[in-house]
Parts: C-alpha cells; sequence; structure tokens
C-alpha cells in the first residue's frame, strides 16, 4: 500500500496538494461499508452517509452539511429500519442530547 486516503474527504473537499496521484494500472482496495444514516430534506447535502465517529443527531446533521435557513427545527421525523424490514418513528426533540440512550446508535435511520 502506498497511501491511504479517506474517500468522502476527498469527495467533500477536494484533493490536497501531498496526495499521490492515480496511474494506469493502480489499484484501489475499498474496504466494506460499515452502518449508514440517510438524510433527506432541508440539508445542505442530502445523502446516504456511513457513520464512522458520529453519536449524535447533531453529528448525522454536520455530514449533511447542515440545516438550511429555512428548516424547521421543531419537526424532525427519524425512521429507524429494524430488522432490515420495520420501520418505526423515533421522536427527537433535541437535536443535540446525548444523554438519551437512542441518540447512540443513529445507523440504519432516515432523517
Amino acid at each position: 500500500m502506498i497511501e491511504e486516503v479517506d474517500a468522502y474527504d476527498l469527495l467533500l473537499h477536494g484533493i490536497r496538494g501531498d496526495l499521490q496521484r492515480l496511474e494506469n494500472g493502480d489499484s484501489l482496495m475499498i474496504p466494506p461499508l460499515g452502518p449508514v444514516v440517510t438524510v433527506e430534506g432541508m440539508v445542505r447535502r442530502p445523502a446516504v452517509y456511513e457513520l464512522r465517529n458520529e453519536k449524535t443527531l447533531l453529528d448525522v446533521l454536520d455530514l449533511s452539511g447542515g440545516i438550511l435557513p429555512a428548516a424547521a427545527l421543531r419537526h424532525i421525523e427519524v425512521q429507524r429500519l429494524v430488522a432490515h424490514e420495520k420501520r418505526t418513528m423515533v421522536e427527537r426533540p433535541n437535536i443535540s442530547d446525548t444523554s438519551d440512550s437512542e441518540s447512540s446508535s443513529l445507523a440504519n435511520e432516515r432523517l
């Protein structure tokens, strides 16, 4: 391995000057996808995001570039996918609360 690159950082912030250039014949090794969260609605970059160290709803909103000025923070819907088939609604009244036991696992949620 010549260099390890964070693909998310590369896509979001562009190429840094200290990165090696890809050449013909180079191989990329991409690890399997980890836990994900889907962010939709009034955010700057709605998408599906892989969770790394994000633990709270506020962390996930930061991943999506933050909320738009017209967003209504009083109305945030969270759908949790349970056992790959059942969707449940989860109430999230305080986006920065880290004491809530449910905010420790955002994997498989749709915001």
